[in-house]
């Protein structure tokens, strides 16, 4: 870590100290349009935006948004007053243990043609990470916008302060679902509740040829303070259109 100063994103290189930015950015607050002229949207946690084949989509989980009308989940657009909602909703009915069957998709492509300067916000999926030894990751990252750290008063002041997460990772141990894959904080357990990290993005660094390589490793599906649990990208492909 001490010797590594420069990342390949999608073939950009970027620096290490610049690396956190760039990633967070691909997580989004998750909200819903609320029928109500004070309190019109609510906070559901983290969702991560990305983009395949000329298809755009907002991934997030199902136990987020499951008591609420799908056609009112959104994204805000550039700031907190304005949110766009999606076309297309793309999920598993299968009942299932498999954190797998809680990833949805929202299908944001007509949205972002109508709003082409959304595309910006979302990560450029190319392809999952190669399978190889432990040692070639030298970390992951995960972003969130956990619920603590949220400022949510529209009544007394109108006032909705988003604050994101950033925390640094690494490989902990395998899961009894092949969908899953554990990780911890790099360092110590962390200090507060992380609620509201569910589908917040991963991204995992590795080294590949020798160079440091990052790829989208998946989304949270649970976290606590010592184990995260994310959702292997892979999975998340299976769904997305072909």
């Amino acid at each position: 870590m001490k010797s590594l100063k420069i990342v390949t994103v999608n073939g950009v290189e970027v620096r290490l100290k610049d690396l956190v930015k760039t990633l967070s950015r691909y997580t989004t607050a998750v909200v819903v349009v609320n029928d109500d002229d004070i309190y019109r949207v609510s906070l559901r946690g983290s969702g991560t935006l990305l983009h395949r084949d000329g298809s755009f989509y907002l991934a997030c989980c199902y136990h987020q948004v499951r008591d609420c009308d799908l056609r009112n989940v959104g994204i805000f657009h550039g700031d907190e007053a304005v949110v766009v909602t999606s076309n297309t909703v793309l999920y598993s009915e299968k009942s299932s243990d498999s954190d797998f069957h809680d990833l949805m998709l929202f299908d944001f492509t007509e949205t972002v043609k109508r709003n082409p300067n959304l595309k910006h916000k979302f990560f450029n999926f190319k392809k999952i990470a190669p399978k190889g030894p432990l040692q070639y990751t030298a970390f992951l990252q995960v972003s969130g916008y956990v619920s603590q750290y949220q400022e949510y008063d529209l009544g007394e002041r109108n006032h909705l302060g988003l604050a994101r997460s950033n925390i640094i990772c690494r490989l902990n141990r395998s899961s009894n679902d092949h969908s899953l894959l554990v990780i911890s904080p790099a360092e110590k357990p962390l200090d507060y509740d992380p609620d509201g990290l569910s589908g917040g993005a991963a991204f995992t660094v590795q080294f590949v040829d020798g160079k440091a390589n990052v790829f989208f490793a998946g989304i949270v599906t649970r976290a606590g303070k010592r184990d995260i649990h994310i959702l292997k990208s892979g999975y998340i492909l299976s769904m997305m259109k072909p």
